[in-house]
């Protein structure tokens, strides 16, 4: 029994990870600072902050949200407002993480992507 979250196996797909294009942006943390969400076309799947996550290591694909330029920006504080949004309202912050993590979830099992058959696991 693996004890250590860290050490757990990580899936990847890169059908998950082309799935950005064919959903919204389910982060909307732009919102939080007062601006819009980018257009669909800057989509892309965000790894979130989440155990497995370190130097040159990404999170399993089953632990992303799909976020478009500006959400992404915030999400890995590239925009500085992504700090301050963390500190103010860290339980803000977090309870939208998980929301656009359950959305994307839910979307790629309508887009017949989560069905455990092309996955690898690594």
């Amino acid at each position: 029994m693996i004890e250590n979250p860290h050490m757990l196996p990580k899936v990847r797909s890169q059908d998950l990870m082309d799935s950005a294009p064919m959903m919204p942006c389910t982060l909307r943390l732009a919102g939080f600072v007062g601006l819009v969400c980018a257009s669909r076309d800057t989509n892309v799947m965000n790894h979130l902050p989440v155990h497995g996550k370190g130097v040159a290591t990404k999170v399993s694909a089953l632990h992303m949200a799909c976020g478009c330029k500006v959400c992404h920006d915030i999400l890995d504080m590239r925009d500085p407002r992504g700090a301050m949004i963390r500190e103010r309202y860290p339980h803000a912050f977090w309870e939208q993480l998980f929301k656009a993590h359950a959305e994307t979830l839910s979307r790629w099992v309508a887009l017949g992507l989560i069905n455990g058959t092309d996955w690898e696991i690594v």
